[in-house]
């Protein structure tokens, strides 16, 4: 992890699950670094063509920002995390770009975001805009399905390769022994934008 501590957990407004956040919750504790919960906020109808001026614009963002912040901080509070956690919404999009500018502005070391059931290893490839994410966010990526990891993991190999086709990161569990890996699987090579960069899908 790098010196900022910090974990964002990309929450879609639109994705009932809270399997991202649970993960992020727990790797945070275990790694004692700080949780934050992260919605990027738009909606194409609220805009000037539906509103007689801008103030009234900005009224209804703001509202409509505020709704989605107070669902972090419920989902926050109901999580049991110990350690620090902070919620943020804000007006910006596409979903992507808004996760890869929030990653900047805070400096954070690890960015988890829930892919829909069917995508990624197993399923159908990831989206191009699921790639360009992973491609250019400046921190590593994990992309999770949900999926129940041990009762206690440990990174046991970690392999990034520019040029392979997936990046793999293989967690044991520390109660039965088994091995599981952790990849990113699609019919296109996967090329690092910056150095240390990656994914996985769990």
């Amino acid at each position: 992890m790098g010196d900022s501590g910090r974990i964002i957990v990309g929450v879609d407004p639109h994705v009932t699950s809270m399997a991202a956040v649970e993960l992020g919750a727990r790797l945070a504790a275990g790694l004692g670094t700080t949780l934050e919960l992260f919605t990027p906020v738009y909606n194409s109808h609220i805009s000037l063509a539906h509103f007689e001026n801008r103030e009234s614009l900005q009224h209804a963002r703001d509202l409509l920002v505020r709704r989605y912040l107070e669902r972090l901080e419920q989902v926050g509070a109901k999580l049991g995390f110990n350690g620090p956690l902070e919620c943020h919404a804000s007006w910006d999009h596409p979903l992507e770009e808004a996760l890869t500018r929030r990653v900047l502005e805070r400096a954070a070391s690890l960015l988890i975001v829930s892919l829909p059931a069917m995508a990624g290893s197993g399923g159908r490839p990831l989206s191009s805009a699921q790639w360009q994410l992973v491609r250019h966010c400046p921190a590593p990526v994990l992309l999770t399905r949900g999926r129940t990891w041990g009762a206690a993991p440990v990174m046991s190999r970690l392999s990034i390769r520019p040029g392979a086709m997936a990046v793999v990161m293989s967690l044991t569990s520390g109660s039965s022994g088994s091995r599981s890996d952790l990849r990113v699987a699609s019919a296109e090579r996967y090329t690092p934008a910056t150095p240390g960069s990656g994914a996985c899908v769990q």
